[in-house]
């Protein structure tokens, strides 16, 4: 199947992201393939990153980006391979109606712990089974697996941070305790 990297950005590193995502890409159409294999083989990569801070100065939510050439011709008439889809979740603040599918899930990701917006992700549950789906599996996360995915989620940072900073990528392996 295809390979989907989500990621979540809370700091403002607007220099990084670009180069961030796209060694994701590289790192996960790398590892698809033994020697020897049929380059046809590889399978769609899709890095979705949300943000908490507005990444493009437009009122667009959700960007979607592949290889296009300037007269919006595919790169590959049959397949895309790559793609970077971000998520500005302040841009759902200032909207009265919820209309697409993607507004009404960055809605419940932006406002699912607040208190005072209760009552309209209620209404989403029951509009939309995925989000009562997404809302009953996060309510069933037990406090280690809350900590072991908080703990994950740091060591990978840091070993990120470090291999950036010493100006050597590592190869990618695996960190923290498997599941």
């Amino acid at each position: 199947g295809n390979t989907i990297d989500i990621e979540m950005q809370m700091v403002n590193k607007r220099h990084e992201l670009q180069p961030r995502m796209l060694y994701y890409l590289s790192k996960m159409l790398n590892s698809q393939l033994g020697n020897r294999e049929d380059y046809t083989s590889l399978k769609e990569c899709y890095v979705l990153l949300f943000t908490n801070f507005a990444l493009y100065y437009d009122s667009k939510l959700v960007h979607d980006f592949s290889f296009l050439d300037e007269d919006k011709t595919p790169f590959d008439i049959d397949k895309q391979y790559v793609h970077i889809i971000t998520v500005e979740l302040p841009k759902i603040k200032n909207r009265k109606e919820l209309n697409t599918e993607q507004e009404k899930w960055a809605y419940l990701l932006e406002y699912n712990s607040d208190k005072n917006k209760a009552y309209r992700i209620e209404e989403l549950m029951k509009e939309k089974e995925g989000i009562y789906m997404a809302i009953q599996a996060s309510n069933q996360l037990s406090e280690s697996e809350l900590e072991w995915f908080q703990k994950y989620q740091e060591e990978r940072a840091y070993k990120e941070e470090a291999s950036f900073d010493s100006g050597v990528l590592v190869k990618h392996e695996y960190i923290g305790e498997q599941r």
